[in-house]
């Protein structure tokens, strides 16, 4: 019984790690700005492991847009640390998607 939820736990971690891998590669040619933390989390993931979430509000020509940045990790204390590290009101880097202000990627 054990030994399957580790399991559960490992699958989702990397299924998770593999996604966000890809928009973070798909993204890179993407202008960069500024955001600000509005505040931080961890969470238990849905397919196991535990993720840090960052969720932050940045300005494109004169709009509004808000967003969160979602990092996986197999034990819950690093992702409570991680996530700490992140008070709101902190500034932090992102990509902004041309032509759809609204897609963001967060660059931490």
């Amino acid at each position: 019984m054990l030994s399957g939820w580790f399991l559960d736990v490992i699958v989702g971690y990397f299924v998770r790690t593999i996604f966000r891998g890809f928009r973070v590669f798909g993204s890179r040619s993407w202008p960069e700005g500024k955001a600000t933390v509005m505040s931080s989390s961890h969470t238990r993931g849905q397919f196991g492991g535990d993720v840090a979430e960052i969720f932050y509000k940045y300005y494109v020509d004169g709009m509004s847009y808000a967003d969160v940045y979602r990092k996986p990790f197999i034990v819950e204390s690093s992702a409570k640390d991680y996530a700490e590290r992140f008070a709101a009101g902190n500034e932090i880097k992102i990509r902004v998607k041309p032509g759809k202000p609204s897609v963001s990627i967060a660059c931490i």
